[in-house]
């Protein structure tokens, strides 16, 4: 164990908690601890939406992608960037009600039951719950990495400090930690790929270096196609890129992860502001991160024995690295798992506390108080599935985005501009999506031209919320007033 590594680690761990600590003064209702009282300014707000945004995952998977396939790993913040351009204009409309969770939209601009709001929310919250499985299992990984401990031991200590801070300040301390957070990965990965551009003597050495690859990207995998790593399309085809895209992009606009920051804003205007600074900061991540993987290829053509193509950004800072900033590299992977957790933890938290509130009369003191209980008991249930893993939670995974997409994007995105989109729509787009997911999914799954099953079901779901609207009797009034009136 290295102890510039340990010291770095146990540095972050205290400047968390002190800021997490130091946010906490701001929360004096069950409004303030879930939704931050609608009052975030432009500095936490900005960085809590890409901090939530950017995940260990997303260091691992994303790197990972472009080690092995090259430029054509770049389709996805593609698609992730278009997703967030459709999210501003939900913002422009969402921010008009001030809902403390985004699933009571379907009640205030629908008028659907409550039995439908909690369906929503239920699935909402098991879809969070496998990526907060899934983001806390990072967290594990990272720390035996990175001290050599057990990968149980950092598991349980990441959640121990999340729950501190979220327990004590809830969204405030949530935003505020992202700061921090946000900052710390955002230097360290502009760093990497700096570090990859010196190195291979810029962009168009790298390009032309790359190009000549042909190794395998692991032991027995197949060689590498001539031209596959610099070809913009790599092994897609037109058909599977734009239902990849209706995998990813709707679930982008739509998250929940981001709406709640929509609705966290101080105004409307801030909620948009958010998105025109984020992603071009997004935008340099994303960059830096396929030209350090590229810098990797050329240096690492194959990975070694037992290690998967993911692996490529801590193998590349490990072995060409001073300790102190491979310290700081294992801190900025803590920071950008643990900024996600802490906000799906937030979000489980309001969606569960919001379908349990008709059920009780509590004092606002009270309610501060169940909000609280809420985090420590989503924190413990994922906790403990993540120590002793579900097969079928791993696999389910891969559907969250299309899962949120399929509930949320057209009731949200046409819902907030066509008067006449009704509940009889979103009932049918919802359950027809989902239908229509499962379907595929079991007869073909991906076989027929890489076509994403999630994407069949988004599409589904726009269509059907679309038509069953035109023909069935329009919304009454008091449905679209509050997103409908001139102001």
């Amino acid at each position: 164990m290295s102890i510039e590594i340990l010291s770095i680690m146990i540095s972050y761990i205290v400047i968390v908690l002190l800021i997490g600590f130091y946010a906490a003064r701001y929360v004096k209702s069950s409004k303030d601890y879930l939704i931050a009282g609608h009052r975030l300014g432009l500095i936490p707000l900005t960085f809590t939406y890409f901090a939530t945004y950017f995940s260990a995952v997303s260091v691992f998977g994303f790197t990972g992608l472009v080690y092995r396939s090259g430029w054509s790993g770049l389709w996805l913040p593609v698609f992730w960037a278009t997703g967030s351009i459709m999210g501003m204009f939900i913002a422009l409309k969402l921010r008009r009600v001030k809902l403390i969770s985004p699933h009571e939209y379907f009640k205030v601009r629908f008028g659907l039951p409550y039995g439908f709001q909690v369906f929503v929310g239920l699935l909402t919250v098991v879809a969070l719950m496998v990526s907060l499985i899934v983001q806390i299992k990072s967290t594990g990984i990272v720390w035996s990495m990175a001290l050599g401990r057990a990968y149980e031991e950092g598991v349980f200590l990441s959640m121990i400090i999340i729950l501190i801070y979220v327990i004590a300040g809830g969204l405030y301390s949530v935003a505020y930690t992202d700061i921090f957070q946000g900052i710390m990965f955002t230097v360290m990965l502009i760093i990497g790929g700096v570090w990859a551009l010196l190195t291979t003597g810029g962009i168009g050495n790298l390009y032309t270096m790359v190009s000549r690859i042909s190794t395998p990207p692991t032991p027995g995998a197949s060689p590498t196609p001539s031209g596959l790593l610099t070809s913009a399309i790599g092994t897609y085809t037109f058909i599977s890129l734009l239902f990849l895209w209706l995998n990813w992009a709707p679930g982008v606009a739509a998250h929940v992860r981001y709406t709640q920051r929509i609705l966290a804003a101080r105004n409307i205007d801030l909620s948009l502001k958010m998105y025109v600074i984020a992603w071009p900061i997004l935008f340099i991540i994303y960059t830096c991160m396929a030209f350090t993987a590229l810098a990797g290829r050329i240096f690492i053509p194959t990975m070694p024995e037992g290690m998967s193509v993911d692996y490529i950004m801590p193998l590349i800072f490990g072995k060409y690295f001073p300790s102190i900033v491979v310290g700081l590299f294992y801190a900025c992977l803590l920071a950008a798992a643990m900024s996600t957790i802490d906000s799906e933890v937030q979000i489980c938290n309001s969606i569960v506390f919001i379908d349990m509130l008709r059920y009780l009369k509590l004092s606002e003191r009270g309610m501060l108080a169940v909000a609280r209980i809420l985090a420590v008991v989503i924190v413990i249930i994922c906790t403990l599935i993540t120590l002793y893993p579900l097969p079928i939670i791993i696999e389910f995974s891969a559907y969250c985005w299309g899962i949120l997409g399929v509930l949320y994007f057209a009731p949200m995105m046409i819902g907030l501009y066509w008067r006449r989109v009704n509940k009889w729509g979103v009932i049918s787009g919802v359950f027809g999506g989902l239908i229509v997911f499962a379907v595929w999914q079991m007869l073909w799954g991906t076989r027929i031209y890489g076509i994403q099953p999630f994407g069949v079901g988004v599409l589904v779901s726009i269509l059907l919320t679309i038509i069953i609207s035109a023909v069935t009797k329009p919304p009454p009034e008091e449905c679209l007033k509050m997103y409908f009136s001139s102001r």
